[in-house]
């Protein structure tokens, strides 16, 4: 005779696994862009440019403003995670190991995904010297933000309003869509600034953090918040560490299918395998919209009295 999961566990099972994806698994998702539209395995994002205005001559034809129409594209690519639940387990575990079942399938899910978004905020963000001058000094020879900091500069306040700086000399908009990550160090470094921490300098709307469930601060146009030790790179061996700024229309991420989940009764095994799966794709679109800031990984923290 065949063995089944209980249908009543599954439902359950997979309701709460598609709800600890979305709300918990997947720090990144509001922070980026939504695909344009999914065409078999490509992904693709709108790009589109500034105009320029010019002055009408009589008699003359009008020049087009020819700003850039792109199409950048992703291929998607499926992520799993896979366990076995034996039968006997399914009548005694309690609701609370139930959650933890889904809560770690979701957010490995999760965190595969995000790894992928922050993959691509490094290949897409400069990494070159800035080079500009006048106005623009914070930008590189192509006219992106360069980078900021270098391996044995110590992250402070001052690195990142310079971060802030370079998208703003790169005409990235200051629209409430700029957004920070930083690992606990970098956080507990910014809050011992009263500019960052103290109410009469950070914003009131804190949306963002609400709504994404994140540890978080609006200032100085940026949506800050703090990230998990694994979502940063660390190059040259280690010590030193970079951190990303972006705007939300620089990076893209689709979704073909949020989570799935399958159940199949093995015999040998004498257990249900679980296999939870999700698809998408993550994709740079502007590089003026991303700048990369490189400090010590052991930045100094000193809190004054």
């Amino acid at each position: 005779m065949s063995q089944s999961a209980d249908a009543h566990f599954i439902e359950q099972f997979n309701s709460r696994a598609h709800h600890k994806y979305q709300a918990e698994g997947f720090l990144l998702r509001d922070c980026v862009s939504a695909a344009e539209r999914i065409e078999g395995t490509k992904a693709y994002f709108p790009v589109f440019g500034k105009g320029e205005a010019n002055k009408k001559r009589r008699g003359h034809d009008a020049t087009p403003m020819n700003p850039d129409r792109s199409r950048p594209e992703a291929s998607l690519e499926t992520w799993e995670a896979f366990d076995y639940i034996y039968h006997q387990d399914l009548s005694r575990t309690n609701v609370n190991e139930r959650e933890n079942i889904a809560m770690i399938g979701a957010k490995a899910l999760g965190r595969a995904t995000d790894g992928e978004i922050v993959d691509m905020f490094h290949a897409t963000a400069s990494s070159a010297a800035a080079t500009g001058s006048a106005l623009t000094p914070h930008l590189d020879a192509e006219g992106r933000p360069g980078m900021v900091g270098g391996a044995n500069v110590n992250f402070d306040l001052g690195a990142a309003m310079k971060m802030t700086t370079g998208l703003m000399e790169a005409d990235v908009p200051a629209d409430g869509e700029i957004y920070c990550a930083v690992p606990p160090l970098f956080w507990n470094i910014l809050m011992t600034y009263k500019q960052f921490n103290s109410a009469e300098w950070v914003g009131a709307d804190l949306s963002f953090t609400a709504k994404g469930k994140k540890k978080g601060k609006f200032w100085n146009d940026v949506n800050w918040f703090r990230a998990p030790a694994s979502y940063f790179r660390q190059p040259g061996g280690g010590t030193s560490l970079d951190i990303i700024m972006w705007h939300k229309a620089a990076v893209g991420w689709a979704n073909n299918e949020t989570l799935k989940s399958w159940w199949d009764w093995e015999n040998k095994k004498g257990a249900h395998s679980m296999r939870l799966e999700s698809e998408g794709a993550a994709a740079g679109i502007l590089q003026e919209g991303l700048v990369r800031g490189r400090f010590k990984a052991l930045s100094d923290l000193t809190v004054s009295p």
